[in-house]
């Protein structure tokens, strides 16, 4: 006798058809897009990063050399670079009006309060849009 094969569905459907696959790349091309454009916004992200924080050191570096030297004694400096980038800075300050003058007793010399701006860009068009803007007040001695 003869023995009869019986064929079933597991034994028919050996393999993916061709829309599964499809539909599996589709998938798969789409979850590695945004994987890719989400790695290129972090590192977008981190190189703006690293911009802030050295435009920050170098805000508070002229904040400090405003802080020692005389009024007249400071000039813009636009020709730093670091790590490739191109850095500038505009440092601008005027007297407050009807500020109280430092009380004699704590300096021989008169001081006059300040607002001091220190702006710091970077890049191509940076001088229209600064990158980093510090503002304080300070006393400073008048001549």
């Amino acid at each position: 006798m003869k023995q009869l094969i019986r064929r079933t569905p597991a034994l028919i459907h050996r393999g993916f058809t061709l829309l599964e696959v499809l539909v599996a790349t589709a998938i798969l091309g789409s979850a590695l897009t945004l994987i890719l454009a989400a790695w290129g916004g972090l590192v977008r992200g981190g190189d703006t990063a690293q911009h802030q924080t050295w435009a920050q050191h170098i805000a508070t570096q002229k904040l400090a050399e405003f802080a020692e030297k005389d009024v007249t004694d400071l000039s813009g400096d636009d020709d730093m670079v670091y790590g490739g980038v191109k850095f500038g800075v505009k440092l601008k300050y005027e007297p407050v009006p009807d500020a109280d003058w430092l009380p004699q007793s704590l300096s021989k010399r008169r001081h006059l309060l300040y607002r001091v701006q220190v702006s710091v860009y970077w890049g191509g068009n940076a001088q229209v849009l600064p990158g980093f803007s510090l503002e304080t007040h300070m006393y400073k001695a008048v001549l």
